[in-house]
């Protein structure tokens, strides 16, 4: 039994979605971390999902610090639906993660938490996805 395929698409139909491809690959390259983070929550909050994240302060001399008591390298983001709960630690097309990061999504892991790093290549997609699954 073969399987029908879809319409083909037409040259003007198929330039528009390589246009479109290359306008994300633009914008998911260039976002930074805290437009992430921003595109996030928003998109969380108007899908009537709860979000967590605590803001760096900067101290007198310049430096910047998360006012929390504990460990180091909590991540970045909680989000919590009625059909479950998100940890994420959001990084740049090019961040790392701390030694002090992947202990703390390591032991969350193995609490059987739903623990991971978005990226801005993950923007929208997969990060759509992942957050409508908890809703």
């Amino acid at each position: 039994m073969s399987r029908a395929k879809g319409p083909s698409l037409t040259p003007q139909q198929q330039m528009v979605l390589a246009v479109k491809a290359a306008q994300r690959s633009l914008v998911t390259a260039t976002m930074t971390e805290d437009e992430l983070l921003d595109s996030v929550v928003d998109l969380a909050q108007r899908l009537g999902v709860q979000t967590h994240h605590c803001r760096p302060a900067r101290r007198a001399d310049g430096s910047w610090a998360t006012p929390i008591k504990g460990n180091k390298g909590f991540p970045d983001l909680v989000l919590a639906g009625r059909a479950g709960v998100l940890f994420r630690e959001l990084k740049s097309a090019t961040g790392r993660t701390t030694a002090e990061q992947r202990e703390w999504i390591d032991r969350l892991a193995l609490a059987g938490e739903d623990v991971g790093v978005w990226r801005p290549v993950d923007w929208p997609h997969r990060i759509l996805t992942e957050i409508k699954a908890i809703r």
